[in-house]
């Protein structure tokens, strides 16, 4: 496979090609989180609402983008941070 993709790589269309389809996997990505984010509060009353609507998780988005974006957490380190801090936020609301 590999000479066969660096064939492929030196045409201009193929690079360009692969540009799109990588800015179609980040906005479908954005889209499923934004999706998640508007109806991530959920409870046994309603069908869910806005995460924003909640202060915490402003601050929880906010460290996990920062410590990823300007301290260099890897993104997995920086969900399982996210992942902690909300069962923290569950037992202290149970």
């Amino acid at each position: 496979m590999t000479p066969i993709w660096a064939r492929l790589r030196r045409y201009q269309a193929v690079t360009s090609c692969l540009r799109g389809v990588n800015a179609a996997a980040v906005g479908l990505i954005w889209t499923a989180v934004y999706r998640l984010w508007e109806a991530g509060n959920l409870t046994s009353t309603d069908s869910g609402t806005s995460l924003g609507s909640d202060p915490w998780w402003i601050v929880v988005a906010a460290v996990a983008f920062s410590a990823n974006q300007w301290y260099g957490l890897p993104p997995a380190i920086c969900i399982g941070m996210g992942g902690v801090l909300g069962i923290a936020r569950w037992g202290i609301t149970q």
